[in-house]
């Protein structure tokens, strides 16, 4: 729903310097205590964005404070686990305290009035919408408050009207799935434009597809198109995945598989699975460039490991056919099953046939197989529970 909190930093830039120091001070407390890499981080780099654009706010003195907290907590004792809470409590009750300082709509106002410069004017601005924006990021994930939507929204909308494109987009996302308020995709696509108008590259990709569904919006691939290129000419993996497969769409206009490709490849070197599975297809088919059953295979793979099923399915009949690798019943299972269980119909057929030529015995190994990346997967989701 926003930018990382580096880029952010980057763009806060004052003090170049410093605030390479406190990212450092930052990660070496994430990497050492990691009970609170969530919730502390989330402080620190939102307060030190705000600490560039203020020479005289403490930003040492915060990052110390959490340096040498963390440091007094004995790591690995249960025992402690109150007293930790404790110091967790009163951390987030001071560091939200210096938010809403800054975040406050009345020093805003006072500060306008107060005839000031026009730069000076500005920067208090930004460091209002900026507070105001991390207040409605917190609210929303629930990190050192109790979740709340109804807070989050009031927090955003003050610092969208500040001019925040990163909570005109969190707005987008809000009213675009019904968090904490009634659906409305027509609402949801007012902040996106407002904010894609600004240049924000996951507003883009959000509109565009907004325009490509006829969502919220008449239906226009011609307007999709120009806000999924706005994105992916800012390199967004998204945007450029969805502008690949318009350049593909002979609705959209003029087909063009070799920039479609081109395109695909550019999102799936950033990792983005979707963008994975449909290269592998590409390589597959010939499509835009070179035929590559190896190619196919490798791409195909990366998506399937992430829990594409179409990737799955697509991985379990390369290994069943021998295609860009030696024949592989065992894996062919292994992932038609998981596609299976995903609901891909096609994968479900294709497991009957390759289990009329295993073993029991090989079968068996195949589910464990599954069993083994099923558990994988869902631990790596606990790690960052999506909040709705």
């Amino acid at each position: 729903m926003s930018e990382a909190p580096q880029s952010r930093l980057k763009a806060a830039g004052n003090g170049g310097n410093e605030m390479s120091m406190t990212q450092q001070q930052i990660t070496q407390s994430q990497q050492r205590y990691p009970r609170y890499r969530r919730v502390r981080a989330a402080f620190c780099l939102g307060l030190a964005s705000l600490c560039a654009a203020i020479p005289s706010y403490p930003a040492n003195e915060i990052i110390s404070r959490l340096t040498n907290e963390s440091a007094n907590e004995p790591a690995n004792e249960p025992a402690n686990e109150p007293a930790n809470e404790a110091g967790h409590t009163k951390f987030c009750t001071n560091e939200l305290r210096a938010l809403r300082e800054h975040a406050s709509p009345t020093r805003v106002r006072t500060d306008l009035r107060n005839g000031i410069t026009d730069q000076r004017r500005l920067q208090h601005r930004a460091i209002a919408r900026t507070a105001q924006w991390q207040l409605g990021n917190l609210y929303a994930t629930g990190q050192c408050v109790p979740q709340d939507w109804h807070e989050a929204i009031a927090w955003y909308r003050k610092a969208a009207d500040l001019g925040s494109t990163d909570a005109q987009t969190a707005l987008g996302i809000i009213y675009a799935n019904g968090y904490g308020t009634a659906k409305d995709l027509a609402e949801a696509a007012k902040w996106y434009r407002a904010a894609a108008i600004e240049g924000n590259p996951i507003a883009a990709v959000r509109l565009g597809g907004l325009y490509k569904r006829g969502a919220g919006a008449a239906m226009d691939l011609p307007e999709a198109t120009k806000w999924f290129a706005q994105s992916a000419a800012a390199g967004n993996a998204e945007g450029q995945f969805n502008l690949a497969l318009l350049r593909a769409d002979a609705r959209a206009g003029a087909v063009d598989l070799v920039a479609a490709r081109t395109l695909m490849r550019q999102s799936a070197d950033q990792g983005f699975a979707l963008a994975e599975a449909n290269l592998g297809l590409m390589y597959l088919n010939g499509q835009g460039g070179a035929q590559s059953d190896a190619q196919a295979l490798a791409w195909t793979l990366r998506a399937a490991f992430k829990g594409v099923a179409s990737a799955q399915a697509l991985a379990g009949a390369l290994y069943a056919n021998g295609r860009g690798i030696p024949m592989d019943l065992v894996a062919a299972h292994m992932w038609l099953a998981l596609a299976s269980t995903a609901g891909d119909a096609n994968a479900a057929r294709e497991l009957s046939s390759v289990a009329t030529q295993l073993t029991s015995e090989q079968i068996a190994e195949a589910q464990h197989r599954a069993e083994n990346w099923t558990i994988s997967h869902s631990n790596l989701n606990r790690l960052e529970p999506p909040k709705r």
